[in-house]
């Protein structure tokens, strides 16, 4: 079996929808939405042939969908939507796909992600978030290790995880 992970991502400019250039929306979809199918394609016949599992890394901002993001949060909603999509259309070849939606992840994109939005002190911005961090890049990967290798997700096609840190404070 294999695994194949689609972990393709732009960043947004940060500005609102009516300040974004069309040409941003382009190119996010291009990379963020379109990039995976351009894979997909290119490596269906194999994934089916080996029962391939698929994990797709999307963004929590899909849900938040916070002001300033456009561009960035309809790309990835639909990748989620073609992550979706085509966990319905291949579970019959035995291809499993499913979706891990990650909040802020302290990594090198995370900090000029923060600098478009003004943040000068990025560990001041994490130790602020709800769980006084934000996620590792290794947490982050072991969530993709276990649903592209763990036996435990073998039923699983279609599912979306969402890694946040959530009580309810917004």
């Amino acid at each position: 079996m294999a695994v194949v992970v689609f972990t393709v991502g732009v960043a947004s400019s940060k500005r609102p929808v009516a300040d974004t250039p069309l040409e941003e929306f382009a190119r996010l979809f291009a990379v963020n939405a379109l990039g995976p199918v351009t894979a997909w394609q290119a490596l269906a016949a194999r994934a089916r042939a080996g029962a391939a599992r698929l994990v797709v890394v999307s963004s929590d901002t899909v849900r938040v969908a916070g002001g300033g993001n456009g561009a960035y949060t309809a790309s990835k909603a639909g990748l989620e939507a073609l992550a979706l999509t085509l966990a319905k259309e291949e579970a019959r070849n035995g291809v499993r796909v499913n979706v891990v939606a990650p909040s802020l992840v302290a990594s090198p994109q995370a900090e000029q992600i923060l600098a478009l939005k003004g943040v000068t002190d990025v560990n001041a911005h994490y130790a602020g978030l709800p769980a006084g961090r934000a996620l590792t890049v290794e947490e982050v990967a072991g969530v993709i290790a276990g649903l592209g290798c763990d036996p435990v997700w073998d039923y699983a096609t279609g599912t979306v995880v969402r890694l946040v840190f959530d009580i309810g404070a917004r």
